[in-house]
């Protein structure tokens, strides 16, 4: 990519040594464009465009990222970077039951304003506020032109257009793509119809460098830490990241040790390696002493969790 914006720059020997994107395949472990020919949606009644399909693979990818932590102190910051306000929006709304997000002040106003008009338009009322939260290790999500000197971990590109006249509206602007082209420190992945930008010879400029590195395609490899299975899955299989990798790792069962004794019950995961949170949630029956004369086994159902976390069985 850097080729085709800054023909004269080179990496500097610090980034180089920059570690791989964890679960990710060979090809994909930095860059990747994971290609797909969802067509974007009716534009009818707005300026802005969407593309519902493909903000669903962008969000199964950044929930996959963010299943990686591997407890070692470092933050896990991923970005979805959206080109128009509609498709954050649907992001937005897609994600907001899920997670805590972050979002900056403009994108926050201008989102208010879109969802003013998609009231009026549709004659409903929002029950949902949006609300900006300072939490990390949370998904991010913003549109391009507002993510202008901002940086993160990790970026999720969503390029959204994607039709047969392989109109791409303001994308074919140098200075505006720039920013989402520039905005990753280790690992950076485009989501777009690569067949739509083709008529313009910048991007065309991307894929085809792309296509000599094998980082471009229909296909996005997925690799377990733990385990090393690897598993190739398709922008129209999307929804194998949560059979495949439901929490990150693979499907082999975990099979470690909680601190209370009981085996997790969760597939293989990356994140929580000393099984802290795990045991917190460990609804098996409790087998400690309670608080008592006699010190007799807990054995209440289902509370093994919660009285981890409190350091003791309360009496009976």
């Amino acid at each position: 990519i850097r080729p085709a914006i800054y023909k004269d720059l080179k990496d500097s020997p610090k980034v180089l040594k920059n570690k791989v994107v964890p679960g990710m395949g060979n090809n994909c472990n930095r860059l990747y464009w994971w290609d797909h020919n969802y067509k974007e949606d009716n534009n009818e009644y707005s300026n802005s465009y969407s593309n519902n399909e493909e903000a669903k693979m962008a969000i199964v990818l950044a929930e996959y990222l963010m299943k990686q932590d591997t407890n070692k102190g470092e933050e896990i910051n991923v970005t979805i970077i959206t080109t128009y306000l509609k498709q954050l929006f649907i992001i937005r709304n897609l994600l907001k039951n899920k997670y805590h997000l972050t979002l900056n002040d403009k994108d926050l106003d201008q989102l208010e304003d879109f969802e003013d008009m998609e009231e009026r338009k549709n004659n409903i009322k929002s029950s949902d506020q949006i609300i900006k939260t300072k939490i990390t290790d949370t998904i991010k999500i913003s549109t391009l032109d507002n993510f202008q000197g901002d940086e993160s971990k990790y970026v999720i590109l969503s390029l959204v257009r994607s039709n047969n006249d392989k109109n791409i509206g303001f994308l074919k602007i140098i200075n505006r793509v720039n920013v989402g082209l520039s905005r990753a420190k280790n690992g950076f992945y485009i989501l777009g119809n690569s067949n739509t930008f083709t008529k313009s010879s910048f991007w065309q400029n991307i894929i085809d460098n792309l296509n000599k590195a094998k980082m471009i395609g229909n296909n996005i490899d997925i690799i377990c830490q733990k385990h090393k299975e690897r598993v190739s899955i398709s922008y129209n299989q999307y929804n194998l990241f949560d059979v495949k990798a439901k929490y990150g790792g693979c499907t082999e069962p975990c099979n470690i040790q909680l601190l209370c004794g009981h085996i997790c019950p969760k597939q293989c995961h990356p994140d929580d390696i000393e099984h802290r949170i795990s045991t917190a949630m460990c609804l098996k029956k409790c087998t400690r002493p309670c608080i008592g004369e006699d010190n007799h086994p807990c054995n209440t159902e289902g509370c093994c969790g919660n009285h981890y976390k409190q350091g003791k069985c309360p009496p009976c």
